[in-house]
């Protein structure tokens, strides 16, 4: 059972998915969840406590194989290794899905992309 779902704030100048609808359906038809709504700050490490059940996350360009990227810093994919136990999603728009995206040993793959 899901209980605690972290989700980023999402950053309008950086062309991400607006996360707002995203929390206001989670909290409407999902009372008892706990969300933790995140700006993201690069320069703060990623929390090794709570334990997550979801991580959702924005994208800035994806692949059919879970692959993503970012803004280049890795906070979620520290994020990502701190919370193995966490079903990982990304929010993307559609026209950002490439053909393959380079991956690096650190890189975390997502579980789930929903493309908007």
């Amino acid at each position: 059972m899901v209980r605690l779902v972290h989700i980023h704030r999402s950053q309008p100048r950086f062309g991400e998915v607006a996360t707002d609808p995203i929390c206001e359906l989670l909290h409407t038809y999902h009372p008892h969840l706990s969300i933790d709504i995140a700006p993201l700050d690069p320069t703060i490490a990623p929390p090794l406590r709570p334990l997550y059940d979801v991580v959702i996350m924005p994208v800035l360009g994806y692949d059919s194989s879970g692959n993503r990227l970012g803004m280049g810093a890795g906070w979620y994919d520290r994020l990502l290794v701190a919370q193995p136990q966490a079903y990982r999603i990304g929010l993307a728009y559609t026209e950002l899905r490439l053909s393959a995206i380079p991956i690096e040993a650190h890189d975390q793959q997502l579980d789930r992309i929903i493309a908007a």
